[in-house]
């Protein structure tokens, strides 16, 4: 048992009794400022619009639930200059957001080429870092 009173379950990401997430990334997430649409690749369907990102992962608000586990491959389209990333993700976590519909969906990313990396890599250089 955790001193919170919860039961550290969900592979101890989240505190569900203080209404916090435990921060267990290993690099830090930016805010992403822009709309960039998440689409499935596999279905061509608008999965959600992405929230933030990190090398290692990115949180979602998608337009459906996804179950924890669940293995994605998608395609973001990042701006300035355009780039379309091609990413696999697995669904670690996913909650009801405010709006009807929606789940807030944080991810880690399984796979992405070398060349996506560096995109990536270079879009996060040009984010504001995250502001507690």
């Amino acid at each position: 048992m955790r001193s919170c009173g919860c039961t550290g379950k969900g592979r101890g990401r989240k505190c569900y009794r203080r209404g916090k997430m435990r921060d267990k990334r290993a690099s830090e997430r930016r805010p992403v400022p822009e709309n960039v649409p998440v689409v499935e690749e596999t279905t061509g369907r608008r999965l959600g619009t992405l929230v933030n990102l990190s090398r290692q992962g990115v949180l979602l608000l998608a337009e459906r639930r996804v179950a924890p586990g669940t293995i994605l491959q998608v395609e973001l389209m990042l701006p300035e200059p355009p780039v379309a990333l091609h990413l696999g993700l697995e669904s670690l976590w996913s909650l009801p957001s405010d709006l009807p519909g929606y789940h807030w969906m944080g991810c880690q990313i399984l796979s992405l080429s070398d060349a996506d990396l560096h995109c990536l890599e270079d879009y996060l250089e040009r984010l504001p870092a995250d502001v507690p």
